[in-house]
């Protein structure tokens, strides 16, 4: 009778011990699916956010690689022939020349156009190309560009190009300088992690710049 009562109560014990066990598992069974019922529920929303998140991201490459589209077309533009004197546009503004230098408008045709080219390069260089430098930083460090610190190298030596570059240098000093700062600026966006449909796409969404 002793060992009849003592298999009872260790198949009762069994059967406690099952029942728990099974009442765990549902226990996680229930929260498991309301886990996935919820990730269901957030995944669209997350999705979306991740999507924003690589859109912004690929426009500010896109930005980045337009900017320095144009200070590479201002440069060119500063490097073109004048069809009436033969002289690149630049050179009126440069030299050890009185009026030259200083970039001040003297009383003469040539005093004027001096001071206009002096302007145009004032604003692309210490301006347009600085703040695309600028762009290019902001965004390689979010991941955006696709280039790392060799390009980040590349941008101080463009900005110490722009540092140096003195109207008062000779023609030829100061035309190098333009095509380094060209050349370098152009190594620069081969590694801008972009295509043109991303360039078209981020212009059908916002034609004006604005967003």
């Amino acid at each position: 009778k002793l060992g009849l009562a003592k298999q009872q109560k260790e198949q009762e014990s069994l059967l406690a011990t099952a029942k728990r066990q099974a009442d765990i598992d549902a226990d996680v069974e229930k929260f498991r699916q309301k886990e996935q019922i919820k990730a269901e529920i957030e995944a669209p929303e997350k999705q979306r956010e991740l999507q924003e998140e690589q859109k912004l991201e690929k426009k500010k490459a896109v930005n980045a690689f337009m900017s320095a589209q144009e200070v590479i077309s201002g440069i060119d533009n500063l490097l073109k022939k004048d069809p009436k004197t033969g002289s690149k546009r630049f050179e009126v503004a440069v030299g050890p020349v009185q009026g030259r230098a200083s970039g001040m408008a003297l009383p003469t045709k040539k005093g004027e156009k001096s001071f206009q080219i002096n302007q145009e390069i004032k604003t692309l260089l210490a301006q347009k190309a600085l703040n695309t430098i600028t762009e290019m930083k902001n965004a390689s460090r979010t991941g955006a560009t696709g280039f790392g610190a060799m390009n980040e190298k590349e941008l101080g030596l463009i900005e110490a190009d722009i540092a140096s570059l003195d109207t008062r240098l000779s023609d030829e000093a100061f035309e190098a300088s333009l095509n380094r700062i060209k050349n370098r600026m152009k190594k620069v966006m081969s590694q801008i992690d972009i295509t043109e449909q991303d360039r078209l796409s981020l212009q059908q969404e916002d034609p004006l710049g604005i967003l």
